[in-house]
C-alpha cells in the first residue's frame, strides 16, 4: 500500500502521524509533500523542522507520488487533484477545521455562516462538497464544529470521519495524580485577542488564593494581559521551543484552554493530555469539545464558569484527588489504524 500526505508544511502537528504511518506501511511506501517553507512568525513560536526525513519532499499538487499512492491524506484544498483520483477510483481523505468560524468585526464575531454570502465562497464550498461526496473521498472534520459546518451545505454523514490532530507522545498518558495545596496552571501560545488570555486572568482573580498561573507566549495582546495580571500570582515566559513546553507542562496541574471559536482545533489540548495534565477548555473550540467531559468546559470569555472550574481543582489537588483526564484514543497510532482502514 502506497500512502501520501499533501500539506502546507512540515507541521510538528502531523508528523507524530506520518511517523506511525510509516511504521506500518514502511519508508518506501510513503511520502510527505509540502507545499512550502516554514514562516517566520511560527519560528518565533519555536516550531522547527529540525532533521527533515528523507521521506518528505517539497512539491504541489502535480507531485507524482500524490496520484501514484492509493491513499492520500490532505488538508489542502486542491480540487483538480482530488477530481483526478476520484475518477481514477483511489482514496482521498481530506481533513479541515470549520469552515464557517465566527467572523471577527470591529471587536465582535460574527455568524461565520455569513461567509455564504460571498457568491465565490458559495461555489467554492459547494464544490467541494460535490466532491467528497463522491465514494472515493472521505472528509475528516477536526471537531464537530467542522462537521456541522459541512453538513449544513450537503455532505453526507457517511463520507465523515471523525478527526482531530494528534501529537508526540507524553510521559504521564494515563494521566498522573496532582498533590500539595497550590494549585499550578498554565496557558502557551501566541497572545492575541481570540485566545481569551484575559478570561484566565480574571478567574484567578476571582478564585483569590492557593493558585498560581504561567503564561507562556508572546503576541500583540501580551501587553494588555500583563497589566490586566498586574499584582496577581502569574509568571510570564517567552516563546519556547515545543519541547521546553512539554517539559513545562509536567511542572503544572492544569492546562487552561480559553480561546473563541476562531480556534477550530487546538493541538496544545492534546500535548496538555499527553503530559498528564488535567485540561479545561473551552465549548467553541474542536480540541476541547470531543476530547474534554462536559463538567470540565466552560464557554469561551465566562471567566465566572472558568473560576468555578478552578477552585474545584484547587480543592481536588488538596484532596490529592486531582488527576490528569489521559489522551484516551486520540493518539496518532491509532489515528494511523484509522486511516489506512479506509483502503484496507
Amino acid at each position: 500500500m502506497k500512502v501520501a500526505f499533501y500539506l502546507n508544511i512540515i507541521s510538528p502537528h502531523q508528523l507524530p502521524l506520518a511517523r506511525e504511518v510509516v511504521r506500518l506501511v514502511g519508508e518506501a511506501s510513503f511520502r510527505y509533500v509540502y507545499a512550502e517553507d516554514f514562516h517566520a512568525e511560527r519560528k518565533a513560536m519555536g516550531w522547527s523542522d529540525g532533521d527533515v526525513p528523507r521521506w518528505c519532499v517539497k512539491g504541489d499538487e502535480n507531485t507524482p507520488e500524490l496520484m501514484d499512492a492509493d491513499l492520500v491524506y490532505t488538508g489542502i484544498r486542491c480540487p483538480s487533484l482530488m477530481a483526478r483520483r476520484s475518477s481514477a477510483g483511489k482514496k482521498t481523505a481530506y481533513y479541515s477545521e470549520r469552515w464557517f468560524k465566527p467572523i471577527p468585526i470591529c471587536g465582535m464575531l460574527l455568524p461565520g455562516w455569513l461567509r455564504m454570502l460571498s457568491h465565490n465562497y458559495r461555489e467554492m464550498a459547494r464544490q467541494m462538497v460535490a466532491l467528497l461526496n463522491k465514494p472515493a473521498m472521505k472528509y475528516l472534520p477536526c471537531g464537530p464544529w467542522a462537521a456541522k459546518d459541512l453538513q449544513a451545505i450537503g455532505l453526507t454523514e457517511s463520507q465523515m470521519l471523525s478527526w482531530g490532530y494528534y501529537v508526540s507522545p507524553g510521559k504521564y498518558q494515563m494521566g498522573r495524580i496532582m498533590h500539595g495545596e497550590f494549585l499550578r496552571a498554565l496557558w502557551v501560545g501566541k497572545i492575541s485577542q481570540l485566545k481569551r488570555v484575559d478570561t484566565i486572568v480574571k478567574a484567578v482573580r476571582c478564585v483569590g488564593k492557593n493558585i498560581e498561573l504561567t503564561i507562556v507566549g508572546d503576541g500583540p495582546d501580551k501587553a494588555r494581559i500583563v497589566k490586566l495580571a498586574n499584582g496577581l500570582p502569574v509568571e510570564f515566559l517567552p516563546s519556547q521551543p515545543i519541547a521546553r513546553v512539554r517539559e513545562i507542562m509536567r511542572e503544572h496541574d492544569v492546562y487552561v484552554f480559553s480561546s473563541n471559536g476562531m480556534d477550530g482545533w487546538g493541538a496544545v489540548v492534546n500535548e496538555a493530555l499527553e503530559e498528564g495534565m488535567y485540561v479545561i477548555g473551552t465549548k467553541e473550540t474542536g480540541a476541547s469539545a470531543v476530547m474534554l467531559p462536559k463538567n470540565a468546559l466552560f464557554s469561551s470569555g465566562d471567566y465566572r464558569r472558568l473560576a468555578v472550574l478552578l477552585k474545584q481543582c484547587v480543592e481536588h489537588k488538596m484532596a490529592g484527588m486531582l488527576k490528569g483526564q489521559g489522551i484516551g484514543s486520540w493518539t496518532a497510532s491509532a489515528a494511523a489504524e484509522r486511516l489506512l482502514g479506509l483502503v484496507r
